[in-house]
């Protein structure tokens, strides 16, 4: 499994240089499950033993103007601060976003100046082709609980 931080730092921040030096990530990269992949099948593990692990929640950071600019804390969440269940995004007043070329998605309320990532549906499906085309043994979510019950369920 992908550990948590690895998508708190790399997926989950705001993107932009500025977010990236502050949590030091050029430092962290390689935490990346494609660096991962590529290091073990060079060295004789076979792709069909490795499961890629995909977060069924979303980080929060507050206090900003969207994405790639600055904040200055994380939201109240659904059980942790900062933390929210997939089940509840994208939270009420946010508009929710997707680009297909970084694989990656997130919303955004304006009012509230709050900015959400997670993996929606979307990129669900792109993980989903992913693991087929890299002959990957499956993937698992960390927590199945916290899915949604709608035609936006990712599991």
């Amino acid at each position: 499994m992908t550990p948590p931080y690895h998508f708190e730092l790399i997926v989950a921040c705001p993107a932009g240089p500025s977010n990236y030096d502050i949590l030091h990530i050029t430092e962290m990269n390689y935490l990346r499950f494609c660096r991962k992949l590529d290091y073990y099948t060079s060295h004789g593990v076979a792709s069909q033993k490795m499961i890629l692990g995909m977060p069924l929640y979303g980080r929060s950071f507050t206090a900003t103007d969207g994405l790639g600019k600055s904040f200055s804390g994380v939201g109240p969440g659904t059980w942790d601060r900062g933390v929210y269940d997939y089940k509840v995004l994208p939270l009420l007043g946010a508009y929710e976003f997707y680009d297909s070329i970084r694989g990656s998605s997130y919303s955004y309320d304006l009012l509230a100046k709050e900015l959400v990532s997670y993996d929606n549906i979307q990129v669900g499906k792109q993980k989903a082709r992913w693991i087929k085309e890299n002959n990957l043994g499956g993937a698992m979510w960390w927590e199945s609980s916290i899915d949604t019950s709608n035609n936006s369920s990712l599991i």
